[in-house]
């Protein structure tokens, strides 16, 4: 692991529209969005469809599989984060049903570990309060 996820300070407070989402990841389930009325799954959570404005909206177990769509390596702690955090690597993540999602990459943050189509999968964890988390890993062997 390139970063000790359980060692970050807390970073998300959810909003009541994300609760089903957070929910989900509590449960190790990655559940996204999903409009009745276009049927498309979308992310960040959220009471309209951004494709067609329904709010007709479930939400629905996705496989939590992808690729990297963008990245960037961190060298300067953010807000709230301390010298021990970094180098980390962030990823913007196509998920196979569609959406993309901002995430953190647990792999070595050096350009020889991450590319962009780099295929992923969900994992889950806790942060430093024990609030329910989660990040992406490269999927060893499999090819984009």
């Amino acid at each position: 692991m390139a970063i000790d996820f359980t060692r970050l300070p807390v970073i998300v407070r959810p909003s009541p529209d994300a609760a089903p989402f957070w929910s989900g990841i509590a449960r190790q389930s990655l559940l996204l969005p999903r409009c009745g009325a276009c049927r498309r799954h979308f992310f960040y959570p959220r009471t309209m469809c951004p494709n067609c404005g329904s709010r007709d909206i479930d939400h629905e177990t996705v496989s939590g599989r992808g690729e990297v769509h963008a990245f960037a390596i961190h060298h300067i702690p953010p807000p709230g984060f301390d010298a021990t955090h970094v180098p980390f690597v962030t990823a913007l993540i196509e998920l196979a049903e569609g959406p993309r999602m901002m995430a953190l990459l647990d792999v070595e943050p050096t350009p020889d570990a991450v590319r962009c189509g780099l295929v992923v999968a969900i994992a889950y964890t806790t942060d430093i309060g024990g609030s329910p988390a989660f990040f992406f890993r490269s999927e060893p062997n499999v090819a984009p």
